[in-house]
C-alpha cells in the first residue's frame, strides 16, 4: 500500500527506467504494458505524465494502446500538474477510442476516469452520473479495478451531496494535500486484484 509520495517515487522510477529499457530495445508494447499497469503506484510521484505523454506518438492512432496510455496520462495530469484541461482531454480520447473500438472493459476505465474529472470540478451530480454508468459498465465487462474505484467516486460525491458544509474542503482537489489523501483514500478501498479482458 503507498501512503506517501515518497513511497510513490522510488516505485515509479523503477517502472521508469524499464519503460526506457524496453523502448531502448524497440519493443514499444513492452514499453506500453509496464507504463500503463493498472495500479496506483504512481499516485503522487513525479514524472509518469511526461513519460506517458511521450508513449502516445510510439503508437498507432486509435489503437487500444493508445487508449490505455490516455486514461492512465489523465490521471497522471490530474495528480501531478492539476491539469484539469489536459486531464479532460486525454479521458475524452481515451473514451472516443473505446466507444470506436467497441471496448467496454476501456470504457468503463475512461467513464471512471471522467467522474474523477467532475470530482475535481465539486461537480458532484456529473461524478455521480458517470461514476455509476462506469460501476454498471465495468461490472458488465469485468473490470473490477474500475467498477471499485468508480464506487468510491460515487461515495465521496455522495457524501459531498449529502453534507457540502462538511466535504467542501475536500473538494478542492488543486490543493496537493487534498488531493493525496483522496487519491491514498480511494486507493485503500480500490485495492483488488484487477481482472484482464479476454
Amino acid at each position: 500500500m503507498i501512503h506517501s509520495r515518497d513511497e510513490a517515487q522510488p516505485i515509479w522510477e523503477r517502472i521508469s527506467s524499464a519503460v526506457e529499457m524496453f523502448l531502448a530495445a524497440g519493443d514499444v508494447g513492452s514499453a506500453v504494458d509496464v507504463a500503463t499497469m493498472p495500479i496506483g503506484t504512481f499516485a503522487g510521484s513525479r514524472g509518469p505524465a511526461a513519460l506517458l505523454a511521450s508513449l502516445v506518438d510510439k503508437v498507432a492512432p486509435g489503437s487500444a494502446e493508445e487508449a490505455r496510455i490516455q486514461e492512465r496520462l489523465s490521471l497522471a495530469l490530474v495528480i501531478e500538474s492539476h491539469d484539469a484541461v489536459a486531464a479532460r482531454a486525454a479521458t475524452e480520447r481515451c473514451l472516443k477510442i473505446a466507444v470506436r473500438r467497441s471496448d467496454k472493459f476501456q470504457e468503463s476505465a475512461g467513464l471512471m476516469q471522467m467522474a474523477l474529472m467532475y470530482l475535481a470540478e465539486a461537480n458532484w451530480d456529473e461524478a455521480l452520473n458517470y461514476g455509476g454508468r462506469a460501476a454498471a459498465l465495468a461490472a458488465e465487462s469485468g473490470n473490477l479495478q474500475a467498477q471499485v474505484r468508480a464506487l468510491a467516486w460515487k461515495a465521496f460525491a455522495t457524501g459531498c451531496n449529502a453534507a457540502p458544509e462538511d466535504h467542501m474542503a475536500a473538494a478542492k482537489w488543486r490543493n496537493e494535500s487534498t488531493i493525496a489523501y483522496g487519491c491514498t483514500w480511494a486507493q485503500r478501498i480500490s485495492s483488488l486484484p484487477t481482472s484482464t479482458p479476454e
